[in-house]
């Protein structure tokens, strides 16, 4: 299996990104530090349109400067997974995550016989809402999972395959701290905040839009350590 340079100029899997997009590096895109911005517009639909509007928009701050989270980001990381291994990402979740946590579903496109099942979401009015599609960028969050899947995937997460260490080693890894921020610090994915089991409180009142503005950096870390508090 191919394995990532974290250090890697996203540019050597996306060639036809422009050169002001150089520096981002695979390990900007994972932590939120590339510059990149939340959304592509709304009238971005193909990739000739994204890459007119790379060509045509710097990033909004140079890399390493500032984590601001980015669907943008998280989507070309997805692009370069795929042109490095030559497979598509619904294929490699199912090989690295789905099958290995014996999750039940995990998938972009809702199977038939599963749409049934589909959760409604609604608007702030209550009326329903179609489920989300990110088109272009579908690494960004147009994955589909059931509840008991993703339960699999939080009891991972917190620990429960400690014996599995092809498991736990990339699990630990996603959730060690590469980029230090005023109050809270960032992994390859996660968002990560200090616990005191004294006072909660500031975790509880993380909302997302904090979480989602810009920030400065404060440190970037060469070597992530991981930290169960």
């Amino acid at each position: 299996a191919a394995k990532a340079d974290l250090d890697t100029s996203i540019t050597q899997y996306l060639p036809n990104l422009p050169a002001d997009y150089e520096d981002i590096t695979l390990r900007n895109l994972a932590t939120h530090t590339s510059g990149l911005p939340l959304n592509l517009p709304d009238d971005v639909k193909t990739e000739a349109q994204m890459y007119h509007y790379f060509e045509t928009n710097k990033p909004l701050f140079n890399a390493d400067e500032a984590f601001q989270y980015s669907n943008v980001g998280m989507g070309l990381l997805g692009k370069a997974l795929e042109k490095m291994t030559h497979e598509k990402m619904e294929k490699l979740y199912q090989r690295n995550i789905q099958k290995p946590l014996n999750m039940t579903v995990l998938t972009y496109t809702v199977p038939s016989k599963n749409k049934k099942s589909l959760a409604v979401g609604h608007d702030a009015t209550g009326a329903a809402v179609p489920a989300e599609t990110l088109g272009l960028l579908p690494a960004s969050g147009d994955l589909k999972a059931s509840a008991e899947a993703m339960s699999q995937f939080l009891l991972a997460a917190v620990g429960n395959k400690q014996d599995d260490e092809n498991i736990m080693y990339p699990m630990r890894s996603t959730q060690s701290a590469f980029v230090a921020l005023a109050h809270k610090k960032q992994g390859l994915g996660w968002l990560i905040h200090s616990l005191d089991p004294q006072d909660i409180t500031p975790l509880l009142n993380s909302t997302v839009k904090a979480n989602l503005k810009r920030q400065t950096v404060t440190e970037m870390y060469e070597l992530p350590k991981y930290d169960g508090n």
